[in-house]
């Protein structure tokens, strides 16, 4: 072999052994980087996904049933004149007024605490965070807290972050009715119209579940909202706590 042809397979050895080496480094290269992504997801999954935990929901007080009707010493024409003013100075909306069958129809739109009680809801959540305890009134407009659920194929406690937001339409009838010529009896009822609107998402995968529903019940009663999809546990109850007629009551008969 020549000079020439043992040079020219020199340089062809020196080409491949380059080009080795810049794969060989560009797949060390890589494969650290992908090491490195593991290494980081691990991290995420270990602050997020492994998690343990509690919750656990108290239903709501059991309220005495109490008088929704009062009898004052005035006509019923008198009665009605001095109710009227007295309804229009308040927060409430007057939707109907009809004079001629005694009857008036107002209604709330607004925090639902302050005229229901929807129990407490206690969640606990634990991860390499550290340990997060909440404590919330179910009837509360806006809750946003932390608990553990199964969302589908998965088996396995998954940190969730949930906000709900419940809103209530309460809607009165107030009837004036002649006892005689110097009484009148006053009577409230409200029919109670809750919404709740819940989003759920499982936190390491990112999955957000969303439901809206909606439970009614009248004066002195209580409805219990269906569970949300993939939930365990027990169903949330509204019950009227009695403020609002009482305050309706105290305003007419004063």
């Amino acid at each position: 072999m020549g000079s020439m042809t043992r040079l020219h397979y020199a340089f062809q050895n020196i080409r491949v052994s380059a080009r080795a080496s810049y794969y060989q480094k560009n797949t060390i290269e890589d494969t650290l980087k992908h090491l490195r992504l593991l290494s980081l997801t691990s991290v995420v999954l270990a602050l997020t996904g492994c998690v343990s935990g509690a919750s656990h929901y108290s239903a709501p007080s059991a309220y005495k049933t109490n008088e929704n009707t009062v009898v004052v010493a005035r006509s019923r024409d008198a009665a009605w004149q001095t109710a009227i003013p007295k309804l229009s100075k308040e927060f409430f909306v007057i939707n109907t007024i009809d004079k001629s069958s005694g009857i008036v129809n107002i209604s709330y739109s607004g925090d639902p605490s302050k005229y229901i009680d929807c129990g407490r809801v206690h969640s606990e959540v634990k991860n390499l965070r550290g340990e997060r305890v909440y404590d919330l009134a179910a009837a509360s407009p806006i809750q946003q807290f932390e608990g553990t659920g199964w969302v589908g194929a998965f088996h396995s406690p998954r940190l969730t972050n949930i906000d709900r937001r419940v809103s209530l339409d309460g809607r009165m009838n107030i009837v004036f009715e002649e006892v005689d010529a110097t009484h009148t009896r006053i009577t409230v009822s409200t029919r109670y119209i809750v919404q709740r609107d819940t989003t759920m998402t499982i936190v390491p995968e990112g999955i957000t579940q969303r439901s809206s529903d909606s439970v009614s019940f009248n004066t002195s009663g209580s409805a219990s909202f269906p569970m949300p999809a993939n939930s365990t546990g027990t169903s949330t109850t509204c019950t009227a706590n009695n403020q609002f007629e009482a305050q309706i009551l105290d305003l007419v008969k004063s």
